[in-house]
């Protein structure tokens, strides 16, 4: 199979840019999604609990950098709250329904360019929750 190519004669293989994009990454995190069960009622609780999070990929090459945040003082003790971007390898496919741990922090995943073209690395938006 041939691939396009541009006007100019530059193929559009994006595999060089995306190992050298992973190749960047210098921190490794985990991803989890939240584990279901079945009820007596037959529903499906969900509650805050760290139990009910499961891994689906551990030590993922990614980079983190901070958008914006804040300290503030909770009962004595120092807070950050801000906006973060996660970049991972292309091949990760995370929603909102994920989250991530990284350097001993939990963040919540807020936003996604999965459903974005000729891409080199997954980007997220993520909110630290502890």
């Amino acid at each position: 199979m041939t691939l396009p190519t541009w006007p100019d004669g530059l193929s559009l293989d994006l595999t060089p840019l995306q190992k050298t994009a992973e190749i960047t990454m210098s921190s490794f995190c985990e991803i989890q999604e939240r584990s279901y069960f079945v009820d007596s009622q037959g529903g499906y609780p969900v509650t805050d609990s760290d139990d009910d999070w499961r891994s689906i990929y551990s030590q993922v090459p990614c980079r983190i950098a901070e958008l914006s945040g804040r300290e503030s003082f909770l009962k004595n003790q120092p807070t950050v709250e801000g906006d973060w971007v996660l970049t991972l390898p292309v091949n990760f496919s995370l929603t909102e329904a994920n989250r991530v741990l990284l350097e001993g922090q939990v963040y919540e995943i807020t936003l996604t360019n999965a459903h974005r073209a000729y891409k080199t690395a997954q980007r997220l938006l993520l909110r630290r929750i502890s």
